[in-house]
């Protein structure tokens, strides 16, 4: 959408000649998206309101995308004199901070530091007890108690009786009586500090009069013992402590935690213990597994016979080994059977037997090998939300004796917000090592399960060719 700017300025007062340059290059109304007979109608508009006397006169300028399209003055610029409005009239305009101020009262409104209902004395006590000027019939004012108090929304509105003063322009009694727009001055020659003796820090001059709760609120700000103000002589010894020492931000957190999320990391604490010991004790066992398992699969083959590969093996332990205990349990098996004794060969009925009984077994192992691993699953998942828990539970905390303290500011929510986050961290503490550890051993759990698997395969084939029924 192109950019639209009106200008109007309408004489409320006076006006002042001055001359300015050309404001803008001029277009035609057509070319810049404007209706000529629409623009006609501001002249029927001014024309009515000039004669009606609600303005003297009025300078209009309408511009689109930098362009000037139409730039024209009506009435007069001095109806007493019948000087006519110039293009380059220069106006008195008043109530420019309006929109600023209100929109900053609004804005505390909506806080609820500003209510609307308010009444305008709780904050400056000096309008509380305001009067009301009623114009007499000899030209004086009655000053008379007001019949409701100044509330805020009326400063919004206009409606809290509160007036200018003297104007050029202004009719109203309290205009004639203060032409200048104040109070007559004081009278006299003002002293302060008369036969004060002695050294002064501070000497303040106000336009207004202050109220005894501005005077005491001064003082306690101010003065030797001031409670509004606190003080601290900082050494070098703890002035380190004060930008993060003695214990720097994580000494801030922890003083901060409340008493249900040490709860939490507690328990927590409880989790990476066990997840540790889990991790090193399954590490270790997998290690011994796969090494003792690599030397008997190099005596394995490396024995011609299957039934006596123990025996050819007697200087080599292999008691940390999977296969070994495997090729155990098929060993003895056979030896039910009889196998290798007296020529005795197997039926294919027989080796599914015994190969039955070695699945069992490797089963029996891969339960081994998996042992406590729910462990550490139970670390990955619970442990954030352990700690999401904790974080949650302390911010409840946190907003709640904020709420009964009725202390709103960050640093009294900063320290019980951060140390709430602290759960969640020591719950993904808890959770990474546990996944990186969990991953790693699944690993190698599916290494020595693979191998197995094979190896059962392999015994199962060589006792087949070698004992076999023909």
């Amino acid at each position: 959408m192109k950019k639209l700017i009106i200008a109007l300025a309408v004489i409320a007062g006076f006006a002042s000649h001055a001359v300015h340059a050309g404001p803008l290059p001029e277009a035609k109304p057509d070319e810049a998206g404007f209706s000529q007979a629409g623009l006609a109608r501001l002249d029927d508009f001014f024309a009515r309101e000039i004669a009606a006397k609600r303005v003297p006169g009025a300078v209009v300028a309408i511009a689109r995308d930098g362009k000037l399209v139409h730039y024209k003055a009506y009435g007069q610029l001095d109806a007493a004199k019948g000087t006519p409005m110039p293009l380059d009239a220069v106006f008195a305009l008043a109530s420019m901070t309006k929109p600023m101020v209100a929109v900053a009262g609004l804005t505390l409104m909506e806080q609820g530091r500003l209510p609307l209902q308010a009444k305008l004395s709780d904050y400056y006590p000096g309008f509380a007890d305001m009067k009301v000027g009623v114009p007499q019939a000899d030209g004086s004012l009655a000053m008379e108690a007001q019949a409701s108090p100044i509330y805020i929304h009326d400063l919004y509105r206009h409606t809290s009786g509160l007036i200018y003063g003297g104007r050029p322009d202004s009719s109203s009694l309290v205009g004639r009586l203060y032409p200048g727009g104040t109070a007559p001055a004081i009278e006299g020659d003002i002293q302060s500090g008369a036969g004060y003796q002695g050294l002064l820090d501070e000497l303040e001059l106000a336009n207004t009069t202050r109220s005894a709760e501005w005077v005491k609120l001064s003082y306690a700000a101010q003065s030797a013992d001031a409670r509004l103000v606190a003080t601290k002589t900082q050494t070098a010894d703890d002035a380190g402590a004060d930008s993060g020492g003695g214990g720097g931000y994580f000494g801030i957190l922890f003083k901060s935690l409340t008493p249900d999320a040490w709860v939490v990391i507690g328990i927590l604490g409880v989790m990476f213990l066990i997840a540790a010991l889990v991790m090193v004790s399954k590490a270790v066992y997998v290690t011994r597994t796969e090494g003792a398992n690599r030397r008997f699969m190099t005596h394995f083959r490396q024995t011609s016979d299957v039934l006596k590969v123990e025996a050819a093996d007697t200087g080599v332990a292999f008691g940390d080994s999977s296969l070994y205990r495997l090729y155990r349990a098929g060993l003895v098996e056979l030896t039910k059977r009889d196998v290798g004794r007296d020529g005795r060969a197997l039926s294919g009925a027989s080796l599914d037997a015994v190969k039955a009984a070695i699945d069992a077994d490797s089963v029996r192992e891969g339960y081994k090998l998996n042992a406590q691993m729910v462990l550490l699953t139970i670390a990955i998942s619970g442990g954030p939300f352990l700690g999401l828990l904790g974080t949650v539970i302390g911010v409840m905390i946190t907003f709640a004796s904020i709420a009964a303290a009725g202390d709103v500011n960050v640093n009294a929510i900063a320290p019980g917000i951060a140390a709430a986050l602290l759960a969640t961290v020591a719950g993904l503490s808890v959770a990474i090592p546990s996944l990186f550890g969990y991953n790693y051993l699944a690993s190698k759990i599916k290494t020595i399960s693979s191998d197995m698997q094979i190896f059962v395969d392999e015994f199962v084939t060589r006792v087949a060719e070698a004992y076999g029924a023909r």
